[in-house]
């Protein structure tokens, strides 16, 4: 809540808190931090701020991409409607897969009973690289995550013995 200048401060003061404290308690891992700041002229501060691994969204540079594919693509402003009205229908969610470590993005397609896989995001130095709708032989490794539409959070698990079946 408040202005964005504001919020964004109070942001970057949590970040430092919340770094500050793992340090004091001596933690060897933060785990990763995901926060929004409206000004991306802030995102290096939020970056420094935080000694663990950290995903900034830019809400000017977020909404600015979605106007602009409002303006260029005809009716797909109702699927962002779908996805980003939250709690409404169904969104995007991310999901950690270790089960399916060396399978392929063609094989987990079916994996995922209620949920559409988009695709996935893996590390990229400090950051995540999207590959959404990969090629079919792309290979999930340890650390990937999958991207997946669904209702709910609930919805994103695979089905049981789906990471067993090779396809």
């Amino acid at each position: 809540y408040g202005a964005p200048d504001s919020s964004d401060s109070r942001i970057i003061k949590t970040i430092l808190t919340i770094s500050h404290y793992g340090r004091q308690q001596h933690v060897d891992r933060l785990p990763l931090l995901v926060a929004e700041l409206f000004d991306d002229r802030k995102l290096h501060l939020a970056r420094r701020a935080y000694s663990g691994d950290i995903e900034i969204l830019s809400s000017h540079r977020f909404i600015a991409r979605l106007v602009a594919q409002v303006v260029r693509h005809a009716g797909v402003s109702a699927v962002f409607e779908e996805l980003l009205a939250g709690g409404i229908g169904n969104e995007v969610y991310i999901r950690p897969c270790p089960e399916f470590v060396g399978r392929s993005f063609r094989e987990l397609t079916e994996a995922y009973p209620h949920a559409v896989l988009l695709g996935f995001v893996k590390p990229s130095g400090d950051s995540f690289t999207p590959l959404l709708n990969p090629p079919d032989d792309e290979r999930v490794d340890a650390d990937t995550r999958a991207v997946l539409i669904a209702s709910d959070f609930e919805d994103t698990k695979p089905s049981p013995g789906s990471a067993s079946n090779a396809s």
